[in-house]
């Protein structure tokens, strides 16, 4: 669940499968909620969500032990589990490609914003891992703010801190170094780059991984606009994907600078 100032974090999970397919048919299964202290996850289940039903969670449903600056994570699972985890687990009946959908929204007076809101399981037990995200949106000017919603999911509860920059591509120059935690979802503010408008910025971080998502919104939080960029493998159409990934990222990683 996204959280930003002003505005209130949603979450719908589905229980039901991207296509049909008797390999992947649902069952009911129980709806958790979890949320890390740095030591272990703390679980609350939610009750059950029978096959083909969709649960929409709102942030002021969240309950009161859930601290402010918590990333507070919704699955479904099976069985029943206890109060606490050492480590996140997904039922084998939601690994399927594509992968089971969610949505989360951020919603103001006026409007909500909406995106598709899993977090691919791959990316929970990388052992090192980066981040390169090209193009952050950056609309900026005119009463309009921009910031980046950097979420950080592992398996482990820890609560590691690690750097993460914003830098402009032509100079290959370090504009703004931040510091973020994993399993928490990091707000960095973009508004004050708006002379970068019209050129292209990345966000990276040599020290961990995650989905960056971005807001932008005018001042009365009246106006809002969510989008999230694609690591640099969906760039590339042929051949080994990942592979050409790994080279593109250790190119720029060598080159940014301060």
């Amino acid at each position: 669940m996204l959280r930003y100032p002003g505005l209130t974090g949603n979450v719908t999970v589905a229980n039901f499968p991207p296509v049909d397919s008797a390999a992947t048919a649902p069952e009911t299964q129980f709806v958790y909620l979890t949320w890390s202290d740095g030591d272990a996850w703390h679980m609350h289940n939610l009750g059950e969500l029978a096959p083909g039903r969709t649960a929409m969670f709102r942030e002021d449903q969240l309950p009161p032990d859930i601290p402010g600056d918590a990333l507070p994570v919704f699955f479904l699972y099976p069985d029943r589990l206890p109060d606490k985890l050492e480590k996140l687990m997904q039922a084998a009946t939601m690994n399927t490609s594509p992968a089971w959908r969610a949505n989360i929204s951020l919603s103001g007076a006026a409007s909500t914003a909406g995106y598709q809101g899993e977090y691919p399981d791959g990316m929970l037990d990388l052992p090192k891992a980066s981040l390169m995200s090209f193009g952050p949106f950056l609309q900026a000017g005119n009463d309009l703010q921009t910031s980046c919603l950097l979420v950080n999911l592992q398996a482990g509860p820890g609560l590691d801190e690690a750097t993460v920059s914003v830098a402009t591509l032509r100079d290959q120059k370090i504009l703004k170094n931040v510091k973020a935690h994993r399993n928490r979802c990091t707000v960095i503010e973009l508004t004050e780059f708006a002379e970068y408008n019209n050129e292209l910025l990345c966000i990276f971080s040599r020290d961990m991984t995650g989905i960056p998502l971005y807001i932008s919104h005018d001042s009365a939080l009246r106006e809002l606009s969510l989008e999230h960029s694609h690591p640099p493998a969906e760039l590339v159409i042929f051949g080994n994907r990942n592979k050409i990934q790994g080279h593109m990222k250790n190119w720029w990683l060598e080159h940014l600078h301060e």
